[in-house]
């Protein structure tokens, strides 16, 4: 019976990294019809939430005037969702450069 050991041996290699950039651009086909169609739902949305704010108000107006708690309450709601609503959107190029940006920097 012949016994041996045999040394096992590791190759260490070296695994080069790929080094991958992507960087926006306005060259595809159809972005400028893209971004006219986005900035014109956002004006929807707006001329939505101009809407929302308009009838809240006078569901808040009446509500507090007739004594009716639940429409003074849902026309609060409807002009603080107005307002939100108009924020948002009015921030929405902003926070998604901002959540790029901040994507941007993982290693």
């Amino acid at each position: 019976m012949f016994l041996s050991t045999a040394s096992t041996t590791f190759a260490t290699a070296s695994v080069a990294r790929l080094a991958v950039a992507v960087d926006p651009n306005s060259k595809l086909p159809g972005t400028a019809q893209l971004s006219t169609l986005v900035g014109g739902l956002m004006t929807w949305v707006l001329l939505a939430c101009v809407l929302a704010v308009l009838a809240g108000a006078a569901a808040w107006g009446f509500g507090a005037r007739s004594g009716h708690f639940g429409a003074s309450q849902q026309g609060r709601t409807m002009v603080i969702g107005g307002v939100a609503g108009a924020v948002i959107t009015g921030a929405a190029a902003a926070l998604v450069n901002f959540g790029f940006g901040l994507g941007a920097t993982v290693r």
